[in-house]
């Protein structure tokens, strides 16, 4: 069997797969209102509907051809919009963050975006480690109410230059 962790596009199955682990995640063990997953539902099916194929993508970082990790790239103008990046327990410490990370940071400048931008809480702190060692910075940072939890809001960017 193949150990090596992949990326590849999405297959069968996998939409449902990143809809669940972002609901057992974020509302199943960090507490968010259950609302939060049927908004990732809602969003990648918008999504899924709007996109432009060649400069909106989805990844997903897979061993053996099961799931581990996802990341979305969505243009907007001239930014392209980090999504749904996620990385399964049994893949964290293997690289699989910073691969899909790459991937989409690597679309994103042969696609002639001007930066990648992301939202995400500072309570997501591997995370944002990981942002910030890609050349990420943090660019708004405030204090809300969101998902039924006290959070920290934040914005990331990154300036890709040409």
């Amino acid at each position: 069997m193949d150990d090596a962790w992949r990326l590849r596009d999405p297959a069968p199955g996998d939409l449902g797969w990143i809809i669940g682990q972002h609901g057992r995640h974020f509302v199943g063990e960090l507490g968010f209102d259950p609302d939060y997953e049927r908004l990732v539902a809602e969003e990648l099916v918008n999504f899924l509907g709007q996109r432009d194929a060649a400069r909106d993508r989805i990844w997903i970082a897979a061993r053996g051809g099961t799931p581990g990790g996802s990341i979305l790239c969505m243009g907007e103008g001239e930014e392209a919009r980090l999504r749904f990046f996620y990385v399964a327990p049994e893949a964290r410490g293997h690289g699989v963050g910073r691969m899909l990370l790459r991937q989409l940071i690597d679309h994103a400048r042969d696609q002639g975006f001007e930066q990648v931008i992301l939202s995400t809480h500072a309570e997501q702190e591997a995370a944002c480690r990981l942002y910030a060692r890609a050349g990420f910075a943090c660019i708004d940072s405030a204090p809300s109410h969101t998902w039924g939890r006290k959070l920290t809001e934040q914005t990331w960017s990154l300036p890709l230059g040409t």
